[in-house]
């Protein structure tokens, strides 16, 4: 998914993290986020390659940056302790670096333009958001999926926790029937979109393939999934097995409109109460499988702090 962290991520690939002392204090005195790990950076704006000297290797972490499906489009910086020879400069360039950096390297200049790259890379991906998405469904693609996999395998390393993942596919009879199997796939994606934990994340795999996508869970979180997903589905078929739509009308909640005082004074209907705060149902608790209303809170609003 595109990028919405407020400041831009930079990952540092070192063996040396202790050379890169003011690197890092640059990077950080101008508000960037420096990761060292590969695996615990989520879709970074930036990497740093940082080497003691030119050389092959260098170059081959270069080229596996800019083939990796990840990291492709990312801006990539070679930075050495050695000054490069313009053959060494080219040669890095080639193999992917969009810029190569030495001691004596303006800074100043150095962030402005790596801002500018980073920057840049955030707007194409806000572009190309659309194509993480369903058309039809509104789920996540194939493509946003594996992107939100990522993230998510990458937050689970940094939390030490679990994340489990379900996917089943439509046993559709009349297939050839393609109203019907439109509509069986579209109650389907309903069924699980409206259903699943808001920290879950849904996608369409396939013309009848579905998956969730389910952090913090474990294989026995997994398979309890897997059933409810069943009587979600079962359930939704069952509501209009013809059409594969819902007759009821959908209720809306504006969470941004309190309708109760916490007194006996009601309110008028439609009016909010000129308390702020937002609005949680029993099914939004719900939906988070969280085992505390404090943990459901803070998972439905991370500005949410409980007091202990």
């Amino acid at each position: 998914m595109p990028n919405h962290r407020s400041e831009l991520q930079i990952l540092v690939l070192t063996d040396e993290p202790e050379r890169t002392v003011t690197l890092r204090g640059w990077l950080e005195a101008a508000h960037f986020t420096v990761v060292l790990e590969r695996a615990a950076a989520e879709q970074p704006d930036a990497i740093i390659v940082h080497v003691s000297a030119p050389g092959p290797a260098a170059l081959a972490l270069c080229q596996e940056l800019r083939d990796g499906e990840d990291t492709a489009l990312t801006p990539l910086l070679l930075w050495s302790e050695q000054p490069f020879t313009q053959d060494e400069r080219l040669a890095a360039l080639r193999a992917g670096a969009w810029d190569c950096l030495a001691p004596g390297t303006d800074r100043e200049g150095m962030l402005a333009q790596l801002s500018t790259f980073a920057r840049a890379t955030r707007g194409a991906d806000r572009a190309d958001g659309d194509g993480l998405v369903d058309p039809i469904t509104g789920l996540y693609n194939r493509h946003g999926l594996a992107r939100r996999a990522r993230e998510l395998n990458s937050q689970a390393f940094r939390d030490h926790s679990a994340l489990a993942c379900v996917a089943f596919s439509l046993d559709i009879m009349d297939a050839a029937d393609e109203a019907r199997a439109a509509a069986a796939v579209a109650r389907c994606a309903q069924a699980l979109s409206t259903r699943a934990r808001l920290s879950d994340v849904v996608g369409r795999l396939g013309p009848r393939e579905f998956a969730v996508l389910a952090p913090a869970t474990g294989p026995d979180g997994a398979v309890k999934l897997a059933h409810r997903m069943l009587r979600w589905v079962t359930a939704a078929f069952a509501a209009d097995p013809e059409t594969g739509h819902d007759t009821s009308t959908p209720r809306t909640v504006n969470r941004s409109c309190p309708q109760s005082t916490g007194t006996r004074i009601p309110l008028k209907a439609g009016q909010c109460s000129a308390i702020s705060g937002r609005v949680y149902s029993k099914e939004d608790i719900d939906r988070t499988g969280a085992t505390t209303i404090g943990e459901a809170l803070r998972m439905l609003d991370p500005a949410v702090t409980i007091g202990r």
